[in-house]
């Protein structure tokens, strides 16, 4: 219990290890605020046009279809969570393709036991709507809990093939949907 109290500690320590601050600072700021402005907006209109056109769209819910009332819930519940924590994010950049968590080239990865987000270097190959996107799917990693895939993974560009029990447990549809309720950051599949 002591050794995973100090762990928390250090890594609390420098939110941004090996990374350029500014710019991945921006990016963890954006995210943070679509992912506030998406909790506040299905807490005050959960019924409005963008909520359920987006509900419908990434997880194939209707929020007046009271058999969906259960998933919609826990999609509310999970972006609440997520919004709420996110902020504690702590970032590592290895800009070395070498790099262990970074061997199978994938853009971003919150290995085990879930402390940080490691920002690969396809990473930093996106546009910055994209880069916004992937800390958003990685919040979702790090802060979902249980109620998000961690291994396997799925993406959007599976989504028409997956139920909607299994689209309510998928970083990437968390990260369409919360970037679609801004109007400036929507997002498709990448």
């Amino acid at each position: 219990m002591t050794l995973l109290l100090f762990l928390n500690v250090s890594f609390a320590a420098d939110k941004y290890i090996n990374c350029s601050n500014t710019p991945v600072r921006n990016y963890h700021n954006k995210a943070v605020l679509l992912l506030k402005n998406a909790s506040r907006l299905i807490k005050v209109s959960p019924y409005s046009k963008s909520v359920r056109h987006n509900l419908k769209k990434y997880f194939k819910l209707d929020v007046l279809e009271p058999n969906d009332l259960r998933l919609v819930n826990r999609v509310f519940n999970n972006v609440h969570t997520v919004s709420r924590d996110a902020s504690k994010s702590v970032y590592k950049c290895k800009p070395q393709s070498n790099y262990f968590w970074c061997m199978t080239e994938p853009l971003a990865i919150v290995p085990p036991p879930k402390t940080r987000v490691y920002l690969c270097p396809k990473f930093f190959k996106l546009s910055d709507k994209k880069k916004v996107g992937v800390t958003i799917h990685e919040m979702f990693h790090m802060w979902g809990g249980f109620n998000i895939n961690y291994l396997p993974e799925t993406y959007c560009y599976d989504r028409q093939s997956l139920s909607r029990e299994s689209l309510v447990r998928q970083a990437d549809q968390y990260m369409l949907f919360v970037m679609s309720l801004d109007a400036k950051s929507k997002l498709e599949c990448f």
